[in-house]
């Protein structure tokens, strides 16, 4: 086996991979093992954007990228390298987990009435995941309330 194998690769949070890995066999590198070179990038961007960290170490089985990007396709690969060049990569598919939304968008009071209000909204720019629903958040007489809102992006609530 010429290549190096990856054992794991699974995210560890929203904006963290980690990559676990086997050595390829000592035989099939030629010259000497300096470490490993792992390349990453979201997978709908342009090679070009790839970034790569360096492990100056031969013995290294794991590593952990963070920093990334949230609720992201990442595509990973890792290959050795000595002082002629970088053997063989290994590529693997992995995505970092959901976030925190951001906030909604366009937030407008389509009606108020004496005991109730009807407000609507877009959802976020950066949903980093998938929406389950909204909570609304009002206060009436110093009370906070809370409305537990589905999919829908609009609301009536009877606050008053």
């Amino acid at each position: 086996r010429r290549e190096t194998s990856i054992l794991a690769a699974h995210n560890t949070s929203s904006t963290s991979i980690y990559l676990e890995w086997s050595a390829p066999a000592l035989h099939t590198i030629h010259g000497q093992f300096q470490g490993y070179l792992i390349t990453y990038r979201p997978r709908d961007t342009s090679p070009r954007q790839a970034k790569e960290m360096q492990i100056a170490d031969p013995a290294a089985t794991s590593y952990t990228l963070e920093g990334l990007a949230v609720y992201t396709q990442y595509l990973l690969s890792i290959k050795v390298y000595n002082p002629e060049g970088s053997g063989p990569e290994t590529i693997v598919v992995v995505m970092t987990d959901e976030g925190a939304p951001s906030s909604p968008r366009n937030l407008k009071v389509l009606s108020t009435l004496a005991t109730s209000i009807q407000v609507s909204w877009w959802e976020p720019a950066r949903p980093n995941g998938i929406i389950q629903g909204y909570r609304l958040y009002f206060k009436h007489n110093n009370l906070t309330s809370v409305q537990q809102v589905g999919q829908n992006k609009s609301a009536v609530l009877e606050t008053l």
